[in-house]
C-alpha cells in the first residue's frame, strides 16, 4: 500500500505545481477537475489508470516484439542486417 500512497502523492504534486504540459493528458483532466466536472479523487483515479494503461502497452509490445523476433526468422535476419523494411 505505501507504493500506491507514494504514486497518489507524486500525481498530487505534479498538478499543484502545474509539472506537466500544456495539452497533455494531465492537463486536460486538471481542467476538468477545475471547471467542476472531476473531483480531485476522480482526477487522481483517472490519472493512475492512464499511468498504468502506459506501463501495458509498452510491456506489450516489447513482449510480442521479442516473440516476434524469436519466431520469426525474417524477422531476425532483418535486424541483423540493419534492414529498415520487413517483408
Amino acid at each position: 500500500m505505501y507504493a500506491g500512497k507514494e504514486v497518489l502523492s507524486y500525481f498530487r504534486l505534479t498538478i499543484r505545481e502545474k509539472g506537466y504540459s500544456p495539452g497533455s493528458s494531465l492537463d486536460l483532466l486538471n481542467q476538468a477537475r477545475l471547471a467542476g466536472d472531476l473531483s480531485i479523487r476522480e482526477l487522481l483515479a483517472s490519472s493512475v489508470m492512464l499511468a498504468h494503461a502506459s506501463f501495458q502497452n509498452s510491456v506489450n509490445l516489447l513482449s510480442f516484439a521479442a516473440i516476434e523476433t524469436l519466431t520469426n526468422p525474417h524477422v531476425a535476419e532483418a535486424l541483423n542486417e540493419g534492414s529498415p523494411a520487413v517483408q
